[in-house]
Protein backbone atom coordinates (compact mmCIF):
# COMPACT_ATOMS: atom_id res chain seq x y z
CA UNK A 1 0.00 0.00 0.00
CA UNK A 2 2.63 2.27 0.83
CA UNK A 3 4.66 1.62 -2.04
CA UNK A 4 1.87 1.66 -4.01
CA UNK A 5 0.87 5.40 -2.54
CA UNK A 6 4.55 6.73 -3.54
CA UNK A 7 4.22 5.78 -6.58
CA UNK A 8 0.92 7.07 -7.22
CA UNK A 9 2.71 10.72 -5.88
CA UNK A 10 5.72 10.12 -8.47
CA UNK A 11 3.47 9.20 -11.67
CA UNK A 12 0.90 12.28 -10.60
CA UNK A 13 3.86 15.03 -9.72
CA UNK A 14 5.57 13.77 -13.31
CA UNK A 15 2.53 13.86 -15.46
CA UNK A 16 1.93 17.38 -13.72
CA UNK A 17 5.62 18.60 -14.75
CA UNK A 18 4.60 17.54 -18.17
CA UNK A 19 1.58 19.60 -18.71
CA UNK A 20 2.16 21.82 -21.95
CA UNK A 21 5.32 20.02 -23.02
CA UNK A 22 8.88 19.45 -21.36
CA UNK A 23 9.62 23.33 -23.06
CA UNK A 24 6.22 24.84 -23.16
CA UNK A 25 5.20 27.70 -21.12
CA UNK A 26 3.35 26.73 -18.34
CA UNK A 27 0.33 28.82 -17.18
CA UNK A 28 0.14 31.06 -13.87
CA UNK A 29 -2.43 29.05 -12.12
CA UNK A 30 0.67 25.75 -12.82
CA UNK A 31 2.83 28.01 -11.22
CA UNK A 32 1.06 28.91 -8.40
CA UNK A 33 0.20 25.68 -7.42
CA UNK A 34 3.75 24.51 -7.98
CA UNK A 35 4.57 27.65 -5.66
CA UNK A 36 2.19 26.38 -3.34
CA UNK A 37 3.20 22.62 -3.21
CA UNK A 38 6.65 23.36 -3.07
CA UNK A 39 6.64 25.50 -0.04
CA UNK A 40 3.53 23.21 1.60
CA UNK A 41 6.00 20.29 1.52
CA UNK A 42 9.35 22.53 2.91
CA UNK A 43 6.89 23.64 5.52
CA UNK A 44 5.31 20.31 6.48
CA UNK A 45 9.19 18.93 6.28
CA UNK A 46 10.48 21.52 8.69
CA UNK A 47 7.73 22.79 11.43
CA UNK A 48 6.47 19.58 12.77
CA UNK A 49 7.27 18.69 16.31
CA UNK A 50 9.13 15.46 17.14
CA UNK A 51 7.24 13.02 19.25
CA UNK A 52 8.49 9.87 20.47
CA UNK A 53 6.80 6.96 22.91
CA UNK A 54 7.11 6.19 26.54
CA UNK A 55 9.01 3.04 25.07
CA UNK A 56 11.41 5.26 24.16
CA UNK A 57 11.48 7.22 27.20
CA UNK A 58 11.74 4.06 29.22
CA UNK A 59 14.90 2.91 26.95
CA UNK A 60 16.48 6.46 26.99
CA UNK A 61 16.34 6.28 31.07
CA UNK A 62 19.66 4.50 30.51
CA UNK A 63 21.68 7.62 29.46
CA UNK A 64 21.70 10.06 32.34
CA UNK A 65 23.10 12.37 29.28
CA UNK A 66 19.93 11.93 27.13
CA UNK A 67 16.98 10.91 29.07
CA UNK A 68 15.07 13.81 28.61
CA UNK A 69 12.83 13.27 25.47
CA UNK A 70 9.72 14.07 23.45
CA UNK A 71 7.16 11.52 24.08
CA UNK A 72 3.41 12.05 21.73
CA UNK A 73 0.94 10.39 23.71
CA UNK A 74 -2.59 10.94 23.35
CA UNK A 75 -4.76 11.53 26.23
CA UNK A 76 -8.43 11.95 27.98
CA UNK A 77 -8.61 14.44 29.84
CA UNK A 78 -11.32 12.98 32.51
CA UNK A 79 -9.49 9.96 33.21
CA UNK A 80 -6.53 12.62 34.56
CA UNK A 81 -6.68 12.15 38.92
CA UNK A 82 -4.57 13.49 41.02
CA UNK A 83 -3.20 10.55 43.62
CA UNK A 84 -0.37 12.70 45.59
CA UNK A 85 0.94 16.35 45.77
CA UNK A 86 2.46 16.36 41.99
CA UNK A 87 1.57 13.17 40.93
CA UNK A 88 -1.29 12.41 38.81
CA UNK A 89 -2.64 9.26 36.58
CA UNK A 90 -4.13 8.98 33.63
CA UNK A 91 -5.15 6.95 31.19
CA UNK A 92 -3.40 7.61 27.77
CA UNK A 93 -2.27 5.94 24.17
CA UNK A 94 0.46 5.54 21.35
CA UNK A 95 0.04 6.56 18.03
CA UNK A 96 1.80 6.10 14.59
CA UNK A 97 -1.04 7.05 12.83
CA UNK A 98 -2.01 10.44 11.23
CA UNK A 99 -5.67 9.52 10.47
CA UNK A 100 -6.38 7.46 13.74
CA UNK A 101 -5.53 7.95 17.36
CA UNK A 102 -5.88 5.03 19.41
CA UNK A 103 -6.83 5.39 23.58
CA UNK A 104 -5.47 2.62 25.30
CA UNK A 105 -7.59 3.10 28.52
CA UNK A 106 -6.84 -0.33 30.25
CA UNK A 107 -3.54 1.27 31.16
CA UNK A 108 -2.87 3.56 33.61
CA UNK A 109 1.06 6.20 33.11
CA UNK A 110 1.71 7.47 36.38
CA UNK A 111 2.58 11.37 35.44
CA UNK A 112 4.87 13.27 37.69
CA UNK A 113 4.07 16.96 36.94
CA UNK A 114 6.36 19.82 38.93
CA UNK A 115 5.12 22.66 37.06
CA UNK A 116 1.90 24.78 37.19
CA UNK A 117 -0.54 22.83 38.46
CA UNK A 118 -3.66 24.34 36.19
CA UNK A 119 -1.62 23.80 33.53
CA UNK A 120 -2.29 19.56 33.36
CA UNK A 121 -6.02 20.22 34.85
CA UNK A 122 -7.03 22.58 31.85
CA UNK A 123 -5.06 20.38 28.97
CA UNK A 124 -7.82 19.30 26.83
CA UNK A 125 -8.19 15.71 25.61
CA UNK A 126 -6.03 14.56 22.46
CA UNK A 127 -2.41 14.47 21.50
CA UNK A 128 0.39 15.84 23.33
CA UNK A 129 3.49 16.35 23.28
CA UNK A 130 5.35 16.59 26.31
CA UNK A 131 9.51 16.86 27.51
CA UNK A 132 9.57 14.16 29.94
CA UNK A 133 12.25 11.53 31.45
CA UNK A 134 10.99 8.21 32.95
CA UNK A 135 11.96 7.01 36.82
CA UNK A 136 12.73 3.45 36.73
CA UNK A 137 13.24 3.48 40.17
CA UNK A 138 9.71 4.46 41.13
CA UNK A 139 7.89 3.57 37.41
CA UNK A 140 6.98 7.41 36.69
CA UNK A 141 7.12 9.69 33.90
CA UNK A 142 8.05 12.72 34.89
CA UNK A 143 6.72 15.74 32.84
CA UNK A 144 9.27 18.28 32.29
CA UNK A 145 7.75 20.87 29.87
CA UNK A 146 4.88 20.71 28.05
CA UNK A 147 5.72 20.95 23.76
CA UNK A 148 2.84 20.84 21.59
CA UNK A 149 -1.29 19.87 22.14
CA UNK A 150 -2.97 18.76 19.04
CA UNK A 151 -0.07 18.94 16.86
CA UNK A 152 -1.19 18.80 12.86
CA UNK A 153 1.62 16.35 12.04
CA UNK A 154 4.38 14.92 14.49
CA UNK A 155 7.27 13.28 13.55
CA UNK A 156 8.53 10.32 15.34
CA UNK A 157 11.65 11.14 17.64
CA UNK A 158 14.66 8.80 16.72
CA UNK A 159 17.14 9.12 19.43
CA UNK A 160 19.60 8.08 16.74
CA UNK A 161 18.58 10.67 14.60
CA UNK A 162 16.82 13.57 16.44
CA UNK A 163 16.30 16.52 14.45
CA UNK A 164 18.42 14.75 11.31
CA UNK A 165 15.38 12.97 10.75
CA UNK A 166 14.06 15.45 8.73
CA UNK A 167 16.83 15.49 6.16
CA UNK A 168 15.07 12.10 4.89
CA UNK A 169 12.62 14.82 3.02
CA UNK A 170 15.54 16.43 0.97
CA UNK A 171 18.22 13.86 0.52
CA UNK A 172 15.93 10.86 -0.75
CA UNK A 173 13.71 13.01 -2.87
CA UNK A 174 17.39 14.58 -4.56
CA UNK A 175 18.15 11.18 -5.34
CA UNK A 176 15.41 10.39 -7.16
CA UNK A 177 14.69 13.56 -8.74
CA UNK A 178 18.44 13.15 -10.35
CA UNK A 179 17.26 9.52 -11.73
CA UNK A 180 14.48 10.51 -13.10
CA UNK A 181 15.92 13.39 -14.65
CA UNK A 182 19.02 11.02 -16.19
CA UNK A 183 16.21 8.80 -17.63
CA UNK A 184 14.56 11.88 -19.19
CA UNK A 185 17.75 12.59 -20.87
CA UNK A 186 18.28 9.14 -22.32
CA UNK A 187 14.44 9.88 -23.76
CA UNK A 188 15.29 12.93 -25.28
CA UNK A 189 18.64 11.22 -26.45
CA UNK A 190 16.87 8.30 -28.45
CA UNK A 191 14.22 11.09 -29.91
CA UNK A 192 17.33 12.87 -31.25
CA UNK A 193 19.06 9.83 -33.14
CA UNK A 194 15.72 9.12 -34.32
CA UNK A 195 14.68 12.78 -36.16
CA UNK A 196 17.83 14.62 -35.31
CA UNK A 197 15.91 17.84 -33.94
CA UNK A 198 17.90 20.53 -31.85
CA UNK A 199 15.79 20.29 -29.61
CA UNK A 200 15.74 17.11 -28.76
CA UNK A 201 19.54 17.75 -27.87
CA UNK A 202 18.92 20.70 -25.74
CA UNK A 203 16.48 19.06 -23.45
CA UNK A 204 19.21 15.90 -23.53
CA UNK A 205 21.57 18.10 -22.34
CA UNK A 206 19.58 20.36 -19.69
CA UNK A 207 18.22 17.52 -18.05
CA UNK A 208 21.63 15.72 -17.70
CA UNK A 209 22.75 19.37 -16.42
CA UNK A 210 19.66 19.65 -13.94
CA UNK A 211 20.29 15.91 -12.69
CA UNK A 212 24.26 16.43 -12.29
CA UNK A 213 22.97 19.31 -9.93
CA UNK A 214 20.38 17.07 -7.88
CA UNK A 215 22.65 14.13 -7.74
CA UNK A 216 25.50 16.96 -6.23
CA UNK A 217 22.87 18.22 -3.36
CA UNK A 218 21.75 14.29 -2.55
CA UNK A 219 25.66 13.79 -2.07
CA UNK A 220 26.11 16.87 -0.12
CA UNK A 221 23.23 16.13 2.26
CA UNK A 222 24.36 12.91 2.62
CA UNK A 223 27.54 13.56 3.54
CA UNK A 224 26.35 16.43 6.26
CA UNK A 225 24.29 13.45 7.66
CA UNK A 226 27.10 11.01 7.72
CA UNK A 227 29.05 13.67 9.43
CA UNK A 228 26.36 13.87 12.50
CA UNK A 229 25.69 10.05 12.11
CA UNK A 230 29.23 8.46 11.47
CA UNK A 231 31.26 10.43 12.48
CA UNK A 232 32.69 11.76 8.90
CA UNK A 233 31.97 13.16 5.58
CA UNK A 234 32.79 10.24 3.70
CA UNK A 235 33.08 6.85 4.74
CA UNK A 236 33.65 4.61 1.34
CA UNK A 237 30.11 3.54 1.71
CA UNK A 238 29.20 1.21 -1.06
CA UNK A 239 26.08 3.58 -1.77
CA UNK A 240 28.40 6.75 -1.56
CA UNK A 241 31.07 5.16 -4.26
CA UNK A 242 28.61 4.19 -6.50
CA UNK A 243 26.22 7.61 -6.44
CA UNK A 244 30.31 9.12 -6.78
CA UNK A 245 30.60 6.97 -10.03
CA UNK A 246 27.39 8.40 -11.55
CA UNK A 247 28.69 11.83 -10.47
CA UNK A 248 31.89 11.69 -12.75
CA UNK A 249 29.72 9.20 -15.37
CA UNK A 250 27.72 12.48 -15.94
CA UNK A 251 30.33 15.29 -15.70
CA UNK A 252 32.49 13.45 -18.41
CA UNK A 253 28.89 13.60 -20.15
CA UNK A 254 29.36 17.63 -20.06
CA UNK A 255 32.98 17.69 -20.54
CA UNK A 256 32.30 15.35 -23.79
CA UNK A 257 29.90 18.12 -24.93
CA UNK A 258 32.44 21.07 -24.38
CA UNK A 259 35.34 18.94 -26.25
CA UNK A 260 33.31 19.20 -29.65
CA UNK A 261 32.92 21.67 -31.70
CA UNK A 262 30.63 20.49 -34.12
CA UNK A 263 27.14 21.05 -33.08
CA UNK A 264 25.65 18.00 -34.84
CA UNK A 265 28.60 15.70 -33.71
CA UNK A 266 28.37 16.93 -30.47
CA UNK A 267 24.77 16.07 -30.44
CA UNK A 268 25.23 12.30 -31.59
CA UNK A 269 27.88 11.51 -30.18
CA UNK A 270 26.49 12.92 -26.80
CA UNK A 271 23.00 11.32 -27.43
CA UNK A 272 24.84 7.53 -27.43
CA UNK A 273 27.31 8.68 -24.67
CA UNK A 274 23.91 9.55 -22.40
CA UNK A 275 22.30 6.48 -23.23
CA UNK A 276 24.85 3.62 -22.69
CA UNK A 277 25.14 6.48 -19.28
CA UNK A 278 21.72 5.23 -17.87
CA UNK A 279 22.30 1.67 -18.54
CA UNK A 280 24.55 1.69 -15.26
CA UNK A 281 22.17 3.95 -13.15
CA UNK A 282 20.12 1.22 -12.16
CA UNK A 283 22.56 -0.91 -11.30
CA UNK A 284 24.37 1.65 -9.33
CA UNK A 285 21.87 3.57 -7.55
CA UNK A 286 19.64 0.46 -6.71
CA UNK A 287 20.91 -2.64 -7.30
CA UNK A 288 24.89 -2.57 -6.42
CA UNK A 289 24.50 -0.68 -3.02
CA UNK A 290 22.06 -3.83 -2.03
CA UNK A 291 24.90 -6.44 -2.71
CA UNK A 292 27.25 -5.11 0.42
CA UNK A 293 27.40 -4.88 3.36
CA UNK A 294 26.47 -0.40 3.94
CA UNK A 295 26.04 1.67 6.74
CA UNK A 296 23.26 3.27 4.69
CA UNK A 297 19.70 1.19 5.51
CA UNK A 298 18.75 -1.41 2.57
CA UNK A 299 21.79 -2.89 2.51
CA UNK A 300 23.19 -7.07 2.52
CA UNK A 301 21.86 -8.54 5.50
CA UNK A 302 20.18 -5.58 6.72
CA UNK A 303 17.02 -7.53 6.49
CA UNK A 304 14.56 -4.54 4.45
CA UNK A 305 15.01 -2.50 1.44
CA UNK A 306 15.05 0.69 3.06
CA UNK A 307 12.79 3.13 4.77
CA UNK A 308 11.23 4.60 2.04
CA UNK A 309 10.40 1.27 -0.33
CA UNK A 310 10.23 -1.10 2.77
CA UNK A 311 6.64 -1.14 3.56
CA UNK A 312 7.06 -3.36 7.03
CA UNK A 313 5.63 -2.04 9.90
CA UNK A 314 7.67 0.85 11.64
CA UNK A 315 10.14 1.28 8.69
CA UNK A 316 8.63 4.77 8.35
CA UNK A 317 6.10 6.62 10.27
CA UNK A 318 3.06 7.60 8.20
CA UNK A 319 3.21 11.37 9.12
CA UNK A 320 6.96 11.31 7.92
CA UNK A 321 5.77 9.42 4.92
CA UNK A 322 3.05 11.53 3.51
CA UNK A 323 5.74 14.39 3.98
CA UNK A 324 8.21 12.64 2.16
CA UNK A 325 5.93 12.20 -0.52
CA UNK A 326 4.75 15.55 -0.92
CA UNK A 327 8.45 16.75 -0.97
CA UNK A 328 9.01 14.08 -3.30
CA UNK A 329 6.54 15.07 -5.66
CA UNK A 330 7.68 19.00 -4.90
CA UNK A 331 11.26 18.15 -5.69
CA UNK A 332 9.82 16.34 -9.40
CA UNK A 333 7.60 19.34 -10.44
CA UNK A 334 10.93 21.66 -9.23
CA UNK A 335 12.98 19.52 -11.69
CA UNK A 336 10.39 19.76 -14.72
CA UNK A 337 9.88 23.44 -14.33
CA UNK A 338 13.79 24.30 -14.14
CA UNK A 339 14.00 21.79 -17.31
CA UNK A 340 11.12 23.96 -19.18
CA UNK A 341 12.58 27.25 -18.28
CA UNK A 342 16.91 26.07 -19.31
CA UNK A 343 15.93 24.54 -22.34
CA UNK A 344 13.48 27.22 -23.58
CA UNK A 345 15.64 29.28 -23.51
CA UNK A 346 18.71 27.26 -24.99
CA UNK A 347 16.09 27.00 -27.76
CA UNK A 348 15.71 30.68 -28.08
CA UNK A 349 19.06 31.33 -27.83
CA UNK A 350 19.75 28.93 -30.76
CA UNK A 351 17.62 30.24 -32.70
CA UNK A 352 18.82 33.55 -32.50
CA UNK A 353 22.04 32.72 -33.09
CA UNK A 354 21.12 30.84 -36.78
CA UNK A 355 18.94 34.07 -37.59
CA UNK A 356 22.36 36.26 -36.65
CA UNK A 357 24.17 34.01 -39.43
CA UNK A 358 22.03 33.67 -42.15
Amino acid sequence: MRIALMLSFIVASILFGLYKGVSGKKPMWWQLFAVVWIALAAALTILPPLGGSFATARMMSEFSDKREVPVSFWIDKSTISKKSEGVWLASAGQTDHIFQKNLDTERRYKLIWGGDKSLLENLASGEIIAKMYYDRENDNYHILEILSENPLVVFPYVPALEQRIRNLNFHVPMSWVATIAFFVSMVFSIKYLRNNSYENDVKARSAALIGLIFAIMATVTGMVWAKFDWGAFWNNDPRQLTILAILIIYAAYLALRSAIDNEEKKAKISAVYSIFSFSTVPFLAFIIPRQFASLHPGAKDDGTSGPVLDAASGMLDSALAVTYYMSLAGFIILFFWLLGIYSRYKIIEYKITEEENV
